[in-house]
C-alpha cells in the first residue's frame, strides 16, 4: 500500500459521506458525474486506456446513485458512453495488437439475434433498455479483444474499484448516522441508501474482493488496513440483506484459491474465518437477529419460481422464443406470477425471449471465454477467471443490467501478457525472436 492511498481512502469516505448527509448538493454530485464520464472518454481518445478505465469504473459506483437521486441524469448514461467509445474505436481507432478473442463471436451472434427478435416488442421502452445493456456487453468485449492490461495495471484496476466500494460504502452508512432503521427479514432498501440492495451488495462484494486481494499481497500495518477496510465493507454488504453479495464473494475467494499456487495463502482462510465469525456475531446483534432469519429463508426470494416459469415459457416457444423483453409481460399472466418482473437470470430469459438458439448462444459464450481465459499464464488466468465467473454469477443470481458488469468483462479479457519482440544480431544475420512476456510471480 503507498502512502498516497492512504489520502484517497480518506478523500473517498469524506466525499461519500459529503454525497449522503447532502452536504454535497446533489446538484454538484450530478455534474461530477458527468465530469467524471467526460474525462473518461478524453481519456481513452488521447490513448490514455488504463486512466479511461479506472475512471469508467468510479462513474460505475456512482451508477446506482445515479439511477436513485440524480433525475436529470439518463437512466442508462454509462451503457451509452460504452457503445460511443466502441464506435469510436471501430471508425477511428487503429490497434496493432489484436486479440482473437472467440466468446466476441458467440455474443455477437447473440446479440443479432435478440436485435431481430426486438422486432416483436410489446413496451418499446423495455425493449430499449434491455438491447442498450446487451450492447454496451458487446462493446466493451470488442474493446477488450483490443487491449491489453498487464498485472501493474489490472491491480491498479483492483484499487480503485476498493477505493470506490469505499465512496459507496461512505453514502450507505450515513444511515447509521442517523439510527432507527426498522429491521426486517427482507432486503432492505433504508440500509443500502435508498439504492437497490441487490445493486449494491453486487457492488461492494466486488470491493470486498480487491481489498482482501491487497492484504494478501501486502505486509504489516498495510495488511491490517486493507482486512479492516474490508470488514467493513463486508458488514455493509451483509446489512443490506441481500444474499447474493456474500455468495459471490465466497464464490471469488475460492476460484482465487483453486487458481493460485502458492500453497501457503490456504492459511489466510484462518483470518477469513475470524473476520466471518466476528461480523456475523456484530450483525446479529445490531440487527435484533433478523439477519439470522433473513440468511435461513428457504427459497431463493421467488427466483426459483422465475426460474420456472422461463422454462414453461420456452417449451412454448422453443425455437423463436417469446420476445426481447416480453418476459416483462408474459409473466403477468395468472398462470405465472401474475404481475411484472424480469427474470433474474439471463440464461433462462435468452431461452424464454429467443428460444433454443438464444440459449445455446449465451452458454457457448461463456463456455469458450472460461476455455480461452484458461490457456492464460499464472496471474492473468487467476484475476480473468475470477472477474468472468462472478460477472456469470450475478447474470445467473439476478440479472443485474449494471455498467460495472461490461466493465469487469474487459478486464477480464484485456488482462493478458504482452508479446514483445527483440532483435538478436548474430555475425552473420539478424534473427527476429518473439519472446512471450509473463509475469511469474
Amino acid at each position: 500500500m503507498k502512502s498516497k492511498n492512504n489520502i484517497y481512502y480518506i478523500l473517498a469516505i469524506a466525499i461519500g459521506f459529503g454525497i449522503g448527509l447532502k452536504i454535497i448538493p446533489d446538484l454538484l454530485v450530478l455534474v461530477g458525474y458527468f465530469a467524471i464520464i467526460l474525462l473518461a472518454l478524453i481519456s481513452y481518445v488521447n490513448n490514455k486506456p488504463v486512466r479511461f478505465i479506472a475512471l469508467f469504473i468510479l462513474a460505475c459506483y456512482l451508477e446506482p446513485y445515479s439511477r436513485t437521486y440524480l433525475v436529470l441524469a439518463p437512466y442508462l448514461t454509462l451503457q451509452y458512453s460504452i457503445i460511443l467509445i466502441a464506435v469510436y474505436t471501430l471508425l477511428f481507432k487503429n490497434f496493432n495488437e489484436k486479440y482473437r478473442y472467440v466468446g466476441l463471436f458467440y455474443f455477437g451472434a447473440f446479440f443479432l439475434v435478440e436485435l431481430l427478435s426486438s422486432l416483436r416488442f410489446i413496451e418499446l421502452r423495455y425493449t430499449t433498455g434491455v438491447l442498450t445493456q446487451t450492447a454496451a456487453m458487446l462493446s466493451f468485449l470488442y474493446i477488450g479483444s483490443k487491449l491489453s492490461f498487464d498485472r501493474r495495471a489490472t491491480e491498479y484496476f483492483l484499487e480503485v474499484i476498493f477505493i470506490s466500494s469505499l465512496l459507496l460504502s461512505a453514502i450507505i452508512s450515513v444511515v447509521y448516522l442517523k439510527g432507527d432503521i426498522q429491521w426486517s427479514s427482507d432486503s432492505n432498501f433504508e440500509t443500502s441508501g435508498g439504492m437497490g440492495p441487490v445493486q449494491i451488495s453486487f457492488y461492494l462484494c466486488l470491493g470486498a474482493f480487491a481489498g482482501l486481494y491487497g492484504a494478501f499481497f501486502s505486509r504489516g500495518i498495510a495488511r491490517v488496513i486493507y482486512f479492516a477496510i474490508s470488514s467493513a465493507i463486508i458488514i455493509i454488504m451483509i446489512l443490506t440483506f441481500s444474499r447474493g453479495g456474500l455468495y459471490m464473494l465466497a464464490l471469488m475467494i475460492l476460484v482465487a484459491f483453486f487458481t493460485q499456487k502458492r500453497i501457503k495463502y490456504i492459511f489466510l482462510v484462518i483470518p477469513l474465518s475470524i473476520i466471518t465469525y466476528w461480523g456475523i456475531g456484530f450483525v446479529t446483534d445490531i440487527t435484533e437477529g433478523k439477519i439470522i432469519d433473513r440468511y435461513t429463508q428457504e427459497g431463493a426470494s421467488s427466483r426459483d419460481l422465475l426460474v420456472v416459469y422461463g422454462w414453461e415459457m420456452f417449451e412454448e416457444n422453443p425455437f423463436i422464443g417469446i420476445g426481447t423483453a416480453n418476459y416483462y409481460f408474459e409473466v403477468t399472466k395468472s398462470k405465472y406470477l401474475g404481475f411484472k418482473s424480469g427474470a433474474h437470470n439471463e440464461i433462462i430469459r435468452a431461452l424464454s425471449e429467443h428460444g433454443f438458439i438464444g440459449g445455446l448462444l449465451w452458454v457457448l459464450f461463456f463456455v469458450v471465454s472460461i476455455l480461452q481465459m484458461r490457456k492464460k499464464k499464472g496471474f492473468y488466468k487467476q484475476i480473468s477467471l475470477i472477474l468472468f465467473i462472478v460477472f456469470l454469477a450475478s447474470t445467473f443470481h439476478n440479472g443485474l443490467k449494471l455498467a460495472l458488469q461490461p466493465a469487469i468483462l474487459l478486464i477480464a479479457v484485456a488482462s493478458r501478457s504482452r508479446e514483445k519482440f527483440y532483435l538478436y544480431r548474430s555475425n552473420k544475420n539478424v534473427k527476429l525472436i518473439n519472446q512471450s512476456v509473463v509475469d511469474a510471480r
